[in-house]
């Protein structure tokens, strides 16, 4: 009890400290707009069969290369490695990664198809961030919506099937990857997902996976989890709520799931919900609304016994700020904090626990060239910021699609570079792409 109660009060000092720069805040006049600018629609032109690069980069020792090269500035305190580099040859986006402790397991989806489905890919990385065997192809997508996991001995890819004339199914489906990287025959279905908005599928040792979605392309409103065991035999769906759902988020700890989720209300505001889920997906506790102005995506991450949710709110000012939301494996609300980021509009993408140093927050600026420019912020287990560190970005190109996986040490950062990026969705020449970031001081 004593231990909690210093904690609380340390988090509560160091939010007085940083909320009277940013205070908290609730408002939803700009949320639509912002959805919008940051929102990527695939828009696909021609493009070649799908290649591999043996080595994405170099790797380098550490230097002072300053925050402009994009590699480590000792002002910030971390930084890449290396010169990041793309995970093909091929155009592509969206890229997905889990790090099992020794390697990463990446997804990621062509750009530039003529026609029908996008072909989604799979491949295995070494921790120097050298590509294992040859990437496979999973599956066809028409969405950029995908997860993966690794279960202790495989992996697998979530995405929503692609309909074709051979495979008329449409909603979410989960193809399993072997230890080897290659993938099993046959596609798990998942029925009445055909309309999924959003989801995240995890999993973790000796309790399975669990994926959580929200529904609402069809009109239909909700979000419902599906859990796994073992074998990978999913349950029936269990609905979490019937309200209009944009964003949700899903992870384990301390023997439990904790899921969030952003939920529309009567007055059209945008509130984070949390709650913690049994073993069947089923509803542990009531739903704990902890607060309003919530716009973009949500990500949760677990670890020295607080879920930590990073989203995005509409403080004082319209222009939104990521923050960070602790909450103990239980249930209660710690405290929300501001995430240290650029002053421009700016929205978290994702969160991941990289060890006793704390968590990864990765979001995505607007740029004053009107582009989006990505970065990462470290955030202690008590919520204190780092200096955010700004990807590297040339003139004209802009980044989207951001994740995190790793650890501090070698922290594996993916996203989406277009050197020619349209107003909307992803062009021809848009690449994944993938560095590795260490602490430098």
């Amino acid at each position: 009890m004593r231990h909690r109660f210093l904690s609380s009060l340390l988090l509560l000092l160091t939010s007085v400290v940083l909320v009277a720069c940013d205070s908290d805040g609730d408002g939803q006049s700009a949320a639509s707009s912002m959805d919008e600018g940051f929102r990527a629609i695939p828009d696909f032109g021609p493009g070649p069969d799908m290649g591999t690069v043996d080595s994405i980069e170099l790797d380098m020792d550490v230097t002072d290369s300053g925050a402009g090269m994009g590699l480590c500035d000792r002002m910030v305190g971390y930084g890449f490695r290396g010169r990041p580099g793309s995970l093909n040859e091929s155009p592509s986006h969206s890229p997905r990664a889990v790090w099992t402790g020794t390697e990463w397991g990446v997804a990621w989806i062509s750009a530039g198809v003529d026609d029908g489905p996008d072909p989604v890919w799979f491949q295995r990385f070494n921790g120097m961030g050298l590509g294992l065997g040859q990437p496979v192809q999973v599956g066809q997508t028409d969405s950029a919506l995908a997860s993966v996991i690794y279960t202790g001995d495989s992996f697998a890819v979530a995405f929503v099937n692609g309909r074709t004339d051979s495979d008329p199914f449409a909603g979410i489906v989960v193809r399993v990857i072997g230890p080897d990287g290659q993938p099993a025959v046959t596609l798990i279905k998942l029925e009445s997902t055909f309309d999924v908005q959003a989801m995240s599928f995890v999993w973790a040792p000796f309790a399975g996976g669990m994926l959580v979605y929200s529904r609402g392309r069809g009109g239909n409103g909700g979000a419902y989890s599906i859990a796994f065991d073992g074998r990978f035999m999913p349950s029936s769906p269990v609905r979490l709520t019937d309200s209009i759902v944009s964003s949700v988020a899903v992870a384990y700890g301390d023997g439990g799931w904790g899921t969030a989720f952003l939920e529309q209300t009567v007055g059209g505001e945008r509130q984070l919900v949390f709650t913690t889920l049994d073993e069947n997906g089923g509803l542990l506790d009531e739903l704990e609304r902890v607060g309003t102005g919530g716009v973009g995506p949500v990500s949760v991450a677990y670890g020295q016994g607080s879920f930590a949710i990073a989203w995005t709110r509409i403080m004082d000012t319209p222009t939104p700020k990521p923050v960070l939301t602790l909450i103990e494996a239980g249930g209660d609300v710690i405290g929300t904090l501001p995430v240290e980021g650029p002053m421009s509009l700016t929205l978290a993408h994702d969160i991941e626990w990289f060890g006793q140093q704390g968590f990864a927050v990765a979001w995505l600026a607007q740029t004053e060239a009107g582009t989006t420019q990505a970065g990462v912020t470290r955030v202690s287990a008590l919520g204190v910021s780092s200096f955010p560190f700004r990807l590297p970005l040339e003139d004209g190109s802009a980044h989207s699609s951001i994740r995190v996986a790793g650890l501090y040490g070698n922290l594996g950062i993916f996203y989406t570079l277009d050197p020619d990026s349209p107003p909307v969705g992803f062009s021809s020449q848009s690449r994944s792409t993938f560095g590795r970031a260490t602490g430098c001081n």
